[in-house]
C-alpha cells in the first residue's frame, strides 16, 4: 500500500474538490465512519458462500479502498503520516470486521475530544493543556494505523489487491464527481 502516493493524490484532489477548504476534522471523521459503515453493511449481507463472494468481490474491493482513502484524509487534515500496514493475515474475518468497527468508533470519540479542545467547548482550550491535546492526537494516529491494519487483514482474507483497488476507486470517484484529479497525476513525494 503506497501511502505516499495516496497522500499526494488526496492533496491534489482535495484542492480540486468543490468547497475545498471547507471540510473540517468533524466532516472527515463522519466520512470515515460512513465509509466503514458501507463496508460493514456489505460484509454483513455477503454471507460466507464462495459464489456470493465472487459476485461481491469488486464491490468489496471498492469499499475497502474507500476506507483507506478516508483514513488518509483524516490523517492529512491532522498533518500526520500513517504507517503502512504491518500485518496481512487471513485470520477470522468476522472478528476483523468487528475490530475495525470498534476502532472507528474509538477514533470518532477521540476526534470529538480533539475538536472540543480546539474549539474551547467545555472550557478545554488547546493552549491551556497542550499535553492533553498531543496525547489525544497520538491515540488518533494509533487508531488510524490500526484501521489500515484491519483493512489490510480483510483484504488478505478476501484475496483483494489493495494496491490495485485504491487507485481504481480513487479515479472512479474523481470521474463520478467530474474532477480532473486522478491517482497517478502526482508523483509520489520523495522520502524525507
Amino acid at each position: 500500500m503506497d501511502l505516499r502516493a495516496l497522500r499526494a493524490a488526496n492533496i491534489n484532489r482535495n484542492a480540486a474538490w468543490p468547497g475545498a477548504g471547507k471540510f473540517d476534522l468533524a466532516y472527515r471523521g463522519l466520512e470515515l465512519g460512513g465509509e466503514t459503515g458501507e463496508l460493514l453493511e456489505l460484509l454483513t449481507g455477503m454471507g460466507m458462500g464462495a459464489d456470493h463472494l465472487e459476485i461481491k468481490r469488486p464491490e468489496l474491493a471498492e469499499e475497502l479502498a474507500d476506507v483507506v482513502i478516508a483514513t488518509d484524509l483524516v490523517a492529512m487534515d491532522l498533518g500526520v503520516e500513517l504507517l503502512a500496514p504491518v500485518r496481512c493475515s487471513s485470520g477470522d474475518i468476522l472478528r476483523g470486521a468487528a475490530d475495525l468497527a470498534t476502532r472507528v468508533g474509538l477514533l470518532q470519540n477521540r476526534l470529538k475530544k480533539l475538536i472540543r479542545i480546539d474549539t474551547g467547548i467545555q472550557g478545554q482550550k488547546a493552549d491551556e493543556d497542550p499535553q492533553r491535546r498531543e496525547a489525544i492526537i497520538t491515540e488518533i494516529i494509533a487508531d488510524l494505523d490500526c484501521i489500515l491494519d484491519g483493512v489490510a487483514g480483510l483484504s488478505c482474507g478476501f484475496g483483494i489487491d489493495l494496491d490495485a483497488a485504491i487507485p481504481d476507486k480513487f479515479d472512479k470517484t474523481s470521474r463520478k464527481n467530474g474532477l480532473d484529479a486522478f491517482f497517478h497525476d502526482t508523483a509520489s513525494p520523495e522520502p524525507a
